[in-house]
Parts: C-alpha cells; sequence; structure tokens
C-alpha cells in the first residue's frame, strides 16, 4: 500500500515539476540565464494582455456585458501575475520549503505503515489538481482554437473579406490590420499568454497541493507515532526524534504560509469578482449555446476548484495538528512522575498552534470557500441592481 501510494506521489510530484519548469517557477538551486530570465518574460505576456482586455473594458465602459467580459479576463492575468511574482520573490523558501518536505518524506520510507499514512491525503488533493488541470486546459484551448474554427468557417464559405479575431477581446493603442504581420504577432503573443495562464495556474495550484497534502501526512504519521510510544528506558531519543519533526512541520507551514499568503489574499478579492462577472455574463444572455454552456460551466469550476485547493488544505492542517497536540496530551504522561516527561510534552504543547493564514489577515479554511461565494452573491446582486438603474 505505502509503496504503491510513493509510486503515484512520484509520479505527480514529476508532473507538476515539468508544468512548473515551463513557467520557470520551480525552485531549482543553480538556474542558468534562460531559466531565471523566463518568469519575467512571462510576467510582461501576461501584463500586456491583461492591459489589453482591461482595455476593451474601459472602451465599451458603457455596456456592461463587455466590460464584465474584458474584466473577468484581465483579473485572471492579474491573478496569474502575482503567483509568478511571489515565486519570485520568495524562491530560496521554496528551495527550503521543497527540501524539508523531500528530506521528512525519506525518513519514513522504511516503514510501510508510517509512509500509506503520510501519502494518505494524496489521492484526494490528485484528483482535484487533475480536475483543476484539465478544466484550465479546456478554458484556455477554447479562447485559443475558437478564433480560428470562426476564421476557418469564414473561409470555407466564401465569405470576403474574412473578419480576423483575436483569441482574446483586447483593445490596443494602435490599429491591427486583419492577416498582417503585426495581427499574426499578437496572435502568437496571445496563444503564449494562454499556454502562460495554464503553466502558472496548474503548477503553482498543484505545488501548493502537493506541499501540503505532504504536511497533512507528516501530521497524521506524527500522531499515529504518538499513539504507539510508551515512556519506556530511552524513551527521551524517540520523543526528541518527534519534537524535530514538529519543529520541522511548523517551519514548512511558516515557508508555505509567507510563500502563498499573498496569493490567497488576491485570489480572496479576484476569484470573487471574477465569479461575479461570470454569472451576470450568463444572466445577460437571451440564448445559450452548448459551447458557451460548456464554456461558463468550465471557467467557474476552475475558480471553484482553485479556491477549494487551498482552503481545504488550510483545514485539514489545522484539523491534523489539533489530532497531534491531543495524542500529545493523552500519553499518559501525568502519571509517571518524571520531571523529563512533562518537560518534553511541555515542549510541544507550548508551540503556538498550526494555522494558515494569509498575509496576517485571515485564516486559510473552508471559512474562505463560503465567504467568497457569499462575496460573490453580494456582487452580482448589486451589479443588477445597477444594470436595471441603467
Amino acid at each position: 500500500m505505502g509503496k504503491d501510494l510513493l509510486k503515484s506521489y512520484t509520479s505527480y510530484a514529476k508532473n507538476v515539476k515539468r508544468i512548473s519548469i515551463i513557467s520557470g517557477i520551480w525552485p531549482s538551486e543553480k538556474p542558468n540565464i534562460f531559466y531565471k530570465s523566463l518568469p519575467y518574460f512571462i510576467i510582461s505576456v501576461l501584463l500586456t494582455i491583461s492591459c489589453a482586455t482591461m482595455n476593451f473594458a474601459y472602451v465599451n465602459i458603457h455596456n456592461m456585458n463587455r466590460v464584465m467580459k474584458g474584466m473577468s479576463i484581465s483579473l485572471s492575468y492579474l491573478n496569474a501575475i502575482m503567483k509568478v511574482i511571489c515565486y519570485l520573490v520568495h524562491r530560496e523558501k521554496l528551495i527550503e520549503l521543497n527540501d524539508t518536505i523531500n528530506e521528512l518524506l525519506r525518513r519514513q520510507q522504511g516503514d510501510e505503515q508510517l509512509l500509506s499514512r503520510t501519502l494518505s491525503s494524496l489521492r484526494f488533493f490528485k484528483v482535484l489538481s487533475m480536475l483543476l488541470m484539465w478544466s484550465a486546459s479546456i478554458v484556455v484551448g477554447m479562447y485559443f482554437i475558437t478564433p480560428l474554427m470562426i476564421m476557418i468557417n469564414q473561409y470555407s464559405h466564401g465569405v470576403k473579406p474574412i473578419r480576423y479575431l483575436l483569441p482574446y477581446p483586447a483593445v490596443y493603442p494602435y490599429k491591427i490590420l486583419g492577416g498582417s504581420a503585426l495581427y499574426a504577432l499578437h496572435y502568437a503573443i496571445e496563444s503564449y499568454g494562454c499556454l502562460c495562464l495554464f503553466s502558472t495556474t496548474a503548477s503553482i495550484d498543484n505545488i501548493f497541493a502537493l506541499y501540503s497534502s505532504q504536511i497533512i501526512g507528516q501530521l497524521r504519521a506524527l500522531t499515529y507515532e504518538m499513539k504507539r510510544f510508551t515512556f519506556k528506558v530511552g524513551y527521551e531519543k524517540h520523543l526528541q526524534g518527534l519534537i524535530e519533526v514538529h519543529r520541522k512541520l511548523i517551519r514548512c507551514c511558516q515557508l508555505l504560509q509567507a510563500i502563498h499568503g499573498p496569493i490567497v489574499l488576491t485570489m480572496m478579492v479576484i476569484t470573487a469578482i471574477i465569479l461575479c462577472c461570470l454569472i451576470f455574463q450568463i444572466s445577460q444572455m437571451k440564448t445559450v449555446s452548448v459551447k458557451q454552456v460548456m464554456f461558463f460551466v468550465v471557467y467557474i469550476s476552475v475558480k471553484l476548484l482553485q479556491t477549494l485547493i487551498y482552503a481545504w488544505a488550510g483545514t485539514l492542517i489545522t484539523t491534523e495538528c489539533d489530532n497531534f497536540r491531543n495524542e500529545v496530551y493523552a500519553t499518559g504522561w501525568e502519571n509517571l512522575g518524571l520531571k523529563s516527561a512533562g518537560h518534553h510534552v511541555k515542549i510541544i504543547l507550548m508551540q503556538r498552534p498550526i494555522r494558515l493564514k494569509a498575509c496576517s489577515y485571515t485564516f486559510i479554511s473552508m471559512n474562505l470557500f463560503t465567504g467568497i461565494l457569499n462575496t460573490t452573491l453580494s456582487y452580482f446582486f448589486l451589479l443588477q441592481a445597477l444594470d436595471d438603474e441603467q
């Protein structure tokens, strides 16, 4: 069981690493110049598309439906930019986190029971991550393919002049002639932007899921070890080893929080606005095609899956930390009359309970998920009221 889970984990980790390398955000200790410069180039592409789509919203300020369309795309790209920046700023912390997680996993590989408990949460997060990756690929794929299909359809039916389209509704500060070299360049840039948006979304959210599942599993393994723990002769060395693992897990949570705290805080605001924009666009449609239904359902699924990964991971980390502390307290140390036993137990219990926070503003838990949904509905009803007044 444990060995099978380890193979599954290794395969999953390799896939996450491959996607992360495309974005230049995988924590490499000795990156070359190209790998170092790749994230900055990606940020410039993401920022270009974000500005162009926001400009589309500004130009069509009197058409609420178009404003929502441009704004939802622009904010998605801004969110991706925030993720890449956080990983650039905290590259050293990311390397430390990756090394510590791998070190703790190696410790358990000799014990089948510990290994199975360490990797017990992997399946759930792997399913969520795979759903997120497939959903994100469908959304960006539809943005990329739809204009091509429309133009091919025009050409096959002899429509002239052909209406040249770009992947995104964007307005640039200069005129782009259809079929020109400038048009081809912008189509290539926006298509590459689709790839960048997918890779940053899939990689960074999956990295958080990967490391969170490991921290949750390590806490479960610690709880299991405390259940089997007895204060027999020479217990000090074993207990000190458990305390050291607990200390490293606290450090991992601090690193995870420092890296992803700003991402979660930004996601709270942006996700609510994007969901509101999407729901508003649906409400304004008089007729809805199958393709449009598929697009909106998958797009909304992407945002909900992203939020669920962060919220559920935060809740599970808190729960497993509390379970471990309860198990430590229930070891029967108070009946031994040994000062050293009480001293070691107090060292663990005096540590602050692990609670992931987003920039010291809010706890990362399932309350985050429900809060975003409530905020989305509030924004939507406000938008409807404003639209009715117009």
